[in-house]
C-alpha cells in the first residue's frame, strides 16, 4: 500500500471522522433514541447502527471499549504529535483502571469483581491482576502495571496512599496526572492545532474543578487545606486560590458568584436547581466548544482534535439513556438528562 502524504492523510482522516460523526448519536438522533420504549428496543437501535454491546459485561464498559477501539484505529493512521495526543487521551483509561485497582488492593478483596470492572487497554498492556494484588513491594507493583511515564509520580502517590489510607486524595492526584498528560501532549501539537486542543482540555479541567467546588459547598464540606490538594492543574481560567475560596462558601450561589463570567452567567440561571443540573450546564458549554472546533475548516486536522471529546460525550449520553430506560423513566425525563 502506498504511504499517504501528510496532506492526503489529513484529508482521509478528515473524511473518516466526519463519516463517524454522521453516524453518531447526537442532536435529533440522540433525542429520538431517548424515546426508545424499552431497553430491548434501545439495544436494537444501537445494533442497527453498528454499536455492539457485550451482554456479559457492564454497558458502560462496552462503550468504553468501543471508544478506545475507534480512537486507537484512528491513531494508528496518524503521525507524530497528533498520534501522541490521541494516545494521551486514551491513556486516561490506564489511570481509571489504576484507581480501581488501588481501591481493591488496599480496601477490598474480590478479584473476580475487579476483573469485571477493569477496561482492556489497546496498547498491548495486559495486567496479571491476581499477581499485581499479591505484589509485596511497591517496586514490584509498579513493574507489574507496566508504567513507564510518570512512574515516580505514581509511585509517590501510592506511597502516600499506603501511609494515609486516603483514597480520595490518591484519586485526585492520579486524575491530575491523567489530565496533565493530555494537556502536555496538546501543547506539543502544531501551532494551528495547539490552541484548540489546549482550550478543549482546559475546558474539561475547569468543569471538573467547578463540579468539585460546588460539591464541597453542597455535600462534602472538606476544609480548605484538604481541598487545596484536590484541584486539577493547568487551566488559566480558574486559579487554585479562587477555587479554594469558593469551596469555603456556605451557599452554592455565593460560590458561583466568584467564577469568571463565562461560567457565572450560565450557572446563575440554574443556581436554584439540582447539583447535577449545574454540572451538566458547564459540560454543555464544553461540548459546544468541541462542536465548534469540529466544524472548523482552516486545517483538515482541526476536527481530529475535537473528535475524541465528541466521542466521549456520545458514550456518556448513551450510558445515561440506557440507565434511564432500564429504570422506566419517561422520554421527557431522559431528554432532560442529556448533554447535547
Amino acid at each position: 500500500m502506498t504511504e499517504l502524504t501528510q496532506n492526503a492523510s489529513a484529508e482521509y482522516l478528515f473524511a473518516r471522522i466526519h463519516a463517524l460523526r454522521a453516524r453518531a448519536f447526537h442532536g435529533a438522533a440522540l433525542q429520538e433514541l431517548a424515546r426508545a420504549g424499552s431497553e430491548e428496543q434501545f439495544l436494537r437501535v444501537l445494533h442497527n447502527n453498528g454499536i455492539e454491546v457485550d451482554e456479559q459485561q457492564a454497558f458502560s464498559k462496552s462503550l468504553q471499549i468501543r471508544e478506545l477501539g475507534i480512537l486507537n484505529g484512528l491513531m494508528k493512521q496518524m503521525r507524530s504529535s497528533l498520534a501522541s495526543f490521541y494516545h494521551a487521551f486514551m491513556f486516561r483509561t490506564f489511570y481509571k483502571n489504576l484507581k480501581t485497582l488501588l481501591r481493591f488492593r488496599y480496601f477490598q478483596d474480590d478479584t473476580l469483581t475487579l476483573q469485571s470492572l477493569l477496561v482492556p487497554m489497546p496498547f498491548g498492556m495486559s495486567w496479571d491482576v491476581p499477581r499485581i494484588l499479591r505484589a509485596e513491594s511497591l517496586e514490584d507493583f509498579l513493574t507489574l502495571i507496566h508504567i513507564d511515564e510518570n512512574i515516580d509520580d505514581v509511585g509517590s502517590c501510592i506511597r502516600k496512599l499506603m501511609k494515609t489510607r486516603d483514597m480520595i486524595l490518591a484519586e485526585s492526584e492520579l486524575e491530575r496526572l491523567s489530565y496533565g498528560g493530555v494537556l502536555s501532549s496538546a501543547k506539543r501539537l502544531p501551532n494551528i492545532l495547539r490552541g484548540d486542543a489546549v482550550r478543549l482540555v482546559c475546558n474539561e479541567i475547569d468543569v471538573q474543578n467547578i463540579s468539585m467546588m460546588l460539591r464541597n459547598v453542597s455535600m462534602y464540606h472538606y476544609k480548605p487545606e484538604r481541598m487545596s490538594q484536590m484541584w486539577l492543574e493547568g487551566s488559566d481560567s480558574l486559579s487554585v486560590d479562587l477555587l479554594t475560596e469558593g469551596s469555603r462558601c456556605k451557599e452554592v450561589r455565593e460560590a458561583i458568584d466568584l467564577l469568571p463570567d463565562k461560567y457565572r452567567s450560565i450557572l446563575l440561571k440554574k443556581s436554584g436547581g439540582e447539583l447535577q443540573d449545574l454540572e451538566d450546564t458547564v459540560w454543555k458549554l464544553s461540548l459546544k466548544d468541541a462542536k465548534k472546533t469540529h466544524s472548523q475548516t482552516l486545517d483538515f486536522r482541526q476536527p481530529l482534535v475535537a473528535y475524541p471529546f465528541l466521542l466521549h460525550f456520545e458514550s456518556v449520553n448513551l450510558c445515561r439513556i440506557h440507565e434511564c430506560v432500564h429504570f422506566g423513566m419517561s422520554p421527557k425525563e431522559i431528554q432532560g438528562m442529556l448533554i447535547d
